[in-house]
Protein backbone atom coordinates (compact mmCIF):
# COMPACT_ATOMS: atom_id res chain seq x y z
CA UNK A 1 0.00 0.00 0.00
CA UNK A 2 1.32 3.66 -1.02
CA UNK A 3 0.26 6.16 0.90
CA UNK A 4 -0.49 9.46 -0.48
CA UNK A 5 -1.07 12.00 2.41
CA UNK A 6 -1.57 14.79 0.50
CA UNK A 7 -4.38 13.85 -1.39
CA UNK A 8 -5.96 10.88 0.11
CA UNK A 9 -9.36 11.94 1.90
CA UNK A 10 -8.13 12.97 5.33
CA UNK A 11 -10.97 10.76 7.09
CA UNK A 12 -9.77 7.69 5.63
CA UNK A 13 -6.35 8.96 6.25
CA UNK A 14 -6.66 9.07 10.30
CA UNK A 15 -8.46 5.54 10.07
CA UNK A 16 -5.62 3.83 8.13
CA UNK A 17 -3.20 5.36 9.81
CA UNK A 18 -4.99 4.08 13.29
CA UNK A 19 -5.47 0.44 12.38
CA UNK A 20 -2.34 0.53 11.16
CA UNK A 21 -1.04 2.02 14.47
CA UNK A 22 -2.78 -0.57 16.53
CA UNK A 23 -2.52 -4.09 14.33
CA UNK A 24 1.04 -3.60 12.54
CA UNK A 25 2.94 -0.77 14.00
CA UNK A 26 4.39 -0.13 17.37
CA UNK A 27 4.93 3.56 17.15
CA UNK A 28 4.26 5.92 14.74
CA UNK A 29 8.28 6.41 13.83
CA UNK A 30 7.93 2.68 12.45
CA UNK A 31 4.68 3.48 10.35
CA UNK A 32 6.41 6.38 8.78
CA UNK A 33 9.57 4.38 7.98
CA UNK A 34 7.86 1.55 6.53
CA UNK A 35 5.25 3.49 4.12
CA UNK A 36 8.61 5.80 3.58
CA UNK A 37 6.54 9.43 4.43
CA UNK A 38 7.95 11.86 7.02
CA UNK A 39 6.54 11.83 10.62
CA UNK A 40 5.70 15.51 10.74
CA UNK A 41 3.71 15.84 7.12
CA UNK A 42 1.37 13.16 8.66
CA UNK A 43 0.97 14.74 11.49
CA UNK A 44 0.48 18.42 10.11
CA UNK A 45 -1.78 16.82 8.10
CA UNK A 46 -3.90 15.28 10.72
CA UNK A 47 -3.62 18.37 12.66
CA UNK A 48 -5.26 20.24 10.34
CA UNK A 49 -8.48 18.54 11.33
CA UNK A 50 -7.60 18.65 15.12
CA UNK A 51 -6.14 15.32 15.51
CA UNK A 52 -2.85 14.46 17.47
CA UNK A 53 -0.69 11.43 17.83
CA UNK A 54 -0.37 10.09 21.18
CA UNK A 55 2.50 8.00 22.22
CA UNK A 56 0.74 6.64 25.28
CA UNK A 57 -2.28 5.07 23.19
CA UNK A 58 -0.28 5.26 19.43
CA UNK A 59 -3.50 6.34 18.18
CA UNK A 60 -4.04 9.49 16.49
CA UNK A 61 -6.47 11.79 18.64
CA UNK A 62 -9.13 14.24 18.75
CA UNK A 63 -7.45 17.31 20.77
CA UNK A 64 -10.29 18.36 23.06
CA UNK A 65 -10.19 22.24 22.70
Amino acid sequence: MNFDITNMDINILVSIVNMKLRDEFGDLDDLAAYYNVKKVDLEKRLGSIGYKYSVIVNQFIREIV
